[in-house]
């Protein structure tokens, strides 16, 4: 604001407060004044609404102004600002924050002036203060309309008790389409997506751009979920038709979540876009280029995983609080003899109920959690190999790694230097890694399997049979057991076909010196079938379920 505009020096407060009132409306800012000689401090009206102040025109004694509206981590430099306006006849213009109102830091940007009367004695403090982290009215590089005004045209419908949906638009790995080719050719795709969805929609719904490669559509003119989602096809139509005119030169999609608003029960802005974020995302998941139409019931899902996931958080920051290290017996199947135990984690949530591994531990591998929980579990169970040795010579213990821990931590030095401290003989530790999808048999992995053998740390492949190239891992990872899941053992139980087939990988395995576990056994006739196949070791129910460790110690004493 400009202070040649608004000659102060010939108002009274009186007429100040006039001013701010009549044009504080038509402003994203908030005005405030303060008269100097009085310290009254009159600010625009609605700053109650926003910030952490009960009046909007008050005395400021014991500085109230400061202690309740600036954050308390900025309030020496507003103080040190405003006093170099007034000592050194300085205009300011600065950044902080100021309380929200509900409790929250607000960054704001100020501008203020020294109005002086006739005789230069400073009568007025005056200014103005914006939001800079508010959402944007509109967006240059899209065209569209901004948050700011999808806010403003949902409520709006929303109180006239329309009914209808919201689209959230996502482009498929975007961030790729940045590093792959720059953020100008980003902003590029970003305006010819924009006029994608615009000739979806049929001319009565707006599209607004609300993030970097996000964009809503209000579809409040068709009681037809159907409608919704004919939008969403003609824009892949578009998009599509884009880029095959743009030669191909970036190939990407688009996803889709839809939101029915059904009734006006919690259906605020925010609760709103947290569930259309929500089935963009799920849309995500669930492959891409395609829509997902919001399901309370996944909702509620992801919500408690999210629940579980904070309270995961909060049990590696205290200290692993909740966690616990289980172990299952390994037996030697021809001496049926105890010679080992899968360490397994375990979780207790906070009013002390187990919540699945299945559950918690992708929540930790999505979360990166499973780094710091992973060293826990080491540690665990390279205790509890010390004290198994000591009465039963030649123990091993066996540790699930995470490919995640593999890829994004220093997990080798971590196993390697445990296991020399320990004073552990070699073969103490078996690693078991499972078969799955996500493994990938490039050089950095083969280096790590080949690494943990030359350090005496052995390596089994854990669930063989579930995954797609068992043969191929085989022959690049050289593990030293083969774990056989409870899923193949029940079937090979119950057909004659599976059961030659595990005979043959049995045997296979024993001919280029592997061991075999079979797990899951829980019966005596699952283990005199099972018994066919010439396993080397039997981990299952039938010899020990998963067992805390003052159970674990019982049970080896009444085992030995």
């Amino acid at each position: 604001m400009n202070k040649q505009l608004l000659d102060i020096k010939n108002f009274d407060m009186e007429s100040v407060i006039a001013m701010i009132n009549t044009v504080s409306g038509c402003l994203d800012e908030f005005l405030f004044v303060r008269e100097i000689q009085t310290n009254r401090v009159y600010l625009s009206p609605n700053a109650t609404m926003r910030f952490a102040v009960d009046e909007y025109d008050f005395i400021d004694r014991d500085n109230y102004f400061e202690n309740h509206l600036i954050y308390e981590e900025d309030r020496k430099l507003v103080s040190s600002m405003l006093y170099s306006a007034l000592v050194e006849d300085a205009n300011i213009d600065f950044f902080c924050r100021w309380n929200g109102r509900d409790g929250s830091p607000v960054w704001v940007h100020s501008i203020a002036y020294v109005i002086k009367d006739d005789e230069g004695i400073p009568k007025y403090f005056f200014g103005s203060t914006n939001e800079i982290g508010q959402k944007r009215i509109a967006d240059d590089i899209s065209g569209l309309k901004g948050e700011r005004l999808l806010i403003d045209e949902y409520e709006k419908l929303v109180a006239q008790g329309k009914r209808g949906r919201i689209i959230r638009f996502g482009i498929d790995h975007f961030k790729e389409i940045n590093e792959n080719h720059g953020i100008d050719y980003g902003d590029m795709v970003i305006r010819n997506t924009a006029q994608c969805i615009k000739k979806a929609v049929t001319g009565l719904e707006e599209v607004y751009r609300i993030s970097g490669d996000e964009f809503v559509i209000l579809d409040f003119n068709d009681d037809d979920f159907a409608h919704s989602v004919k939008i969403y096809e003609r824009a892949t139509f578009e998009v599509n038709d884009f880029i095959i005119s743009n030669n191909y030169d970036s190939f990407y999609t688009i996803s889709a979540g839809i939101v029915d608003i059904k009734n006006r029960t919690n259906v605020s802005y925010d609760a709103v876009m947290r569930r259309a974020e929500f089935a963009l995302n799920e849309a995500k998941r669930r492959g891409r280029n395609q829509y997902y139409e919001f399901n309370p019931e996944d909702y509620d899902t992801f919500k408690k995983s999210r629940q579980i996931l904070n309270e995961l958080r909060r049990s590696v920051a205290e200290g692993y609080d909740g966690f616990d290290a289980f172990f299952q017996p390994i037996v030697d199947h021809d001496t049926n003899k105890l010679v080992g135990a899968e360490a397994l984690m375990r979780y207790k949530d906070m009013e002390g109920k187990y919540i699945p591994p299945v559950v918690f531990i992708p929540l930790l591998e999505e979360s990166g959690l499973i780094i710091p929980a992973g060293r826990w579990i080491v540690s665990r169970a390279v205790e509890m190999c010390q004290k198994m040795q000591e009465l039963i010579p030649g123990f091993y213990i066996g540790i699930n790694i995470s490919y995640v821990q593999i890829r994004k931590s220093n997990v080798l030095d971590l196993l390697i230097n445990i296991k020399n401290k320990s004073g552990l003989p070699d073969g103490s530790l078996v690693i078991e890694i499972t078969e799955s999808g996500e493994i990938e048999c490039d050089e950095s992995f083969i280096d790590f399997c080949t690494k943990l053998r030359d350090n005496g740390i052995l390596l089994a492949l854990d669930d063989f049979g579930t995954g797609y190239s068992n043969f191929h891992y085989l022959n690049r990872l050289r593990p030293n057991t083969m774990k056989i899941d409870r899923t193949f053992t029940v079937g090979a139980i119950n057909s004659e076909y599976e059961m030659e087939l595990l005979k043959s990988m049995s045997d296979m395995a024993h001919s280029i010196g592997l061991k075999t576990v079979i797990e899951g056994i829980e019966t005596d006739a699952e283990l005199e079938k099972i018994s066919m196949v010439s396993p080397d070791y039997i981990q299952g129910y039938y010899f020990g379920k998963p067992m805390p460790v003052p159970e674990f110690m019982t049970f080896v004493s009444e085992y030995v």
